[in-house]
């Protein structure tokens, strides 16, 4: 059985990609949506951020180039550990990926469009909020001295917030 990736040109072959990522997590292979979950979990399996910012597909000694409209991983739902009132943990279910990862409450930042995103797999790269589970974790959220925090089990950490001149991120 062939799989899509096997149909894709290296990168350096064309230098354009057949593989898009909206800015929900919604994945199309040339205009079509990607829909099995086995592709969309070799794909995640083997994505990868090169140092320029770019998302990779590199697999069986080929690299794959990917266009994404913003990340390829999206936080679809938020769940407390630890009681809903004054949770100690948050996990997030991100699009795609069985396996839900534990929030690093420290990574949490307003990015452009002020949508809220965090980093991901060990720091590695970051997952953007979507507006349902930005509702989710906003109940946790206050403000304070000017800024915002998330409240966790009786700890706050500060959500970063770009400064008007675009730092702070």
């Amino acid at each position: 059985m062939t799989t899509l990736i096997e149909h894709l040109p290296p990168l350096f072959s064309t230098g354009k990609s057949d593989i898009v990522v909206d800015e929900e997590g919604n994945w199309f292979f040339r205009g079509s949506p990607i829909v099995r979950e086995d592709i969309l979990q070799l794909f995640y399996d083997h994505l990868r951020l090169s140092p320029e910012g770019h998302y990779l597909i590199e697999w069986q000694g080929s690299v794959y180039p990917i266009e994404v409209a913003d990340t390829p991983f999206v936080v679809g739902r938020v769940d407390a550990e630890g009681g809903e009132d004054f949770p100690h943990t948050l996990w997030l279910t991100l699009r795609h990926i069985p396996q839900p990862e534990r929030l690093e409450p420290d990574t949490l930042f307003v990015g452009r469009a002020h949508v809220l995103y965090c980093v991901i797999r060990n720091g590695t790269v970051p997952a953007r909020f979507s507006r349902p589970a930005y509702y989710q974790i906003v109940r946790w959220i206050d403000e304070n001295s000017g800024g915002y925090v998330l409240s966790l089990h009786g700890n706050t950490f500060p959500i970063r917030v770009p400064s008007s001149d675009g730092e702070g991120t």
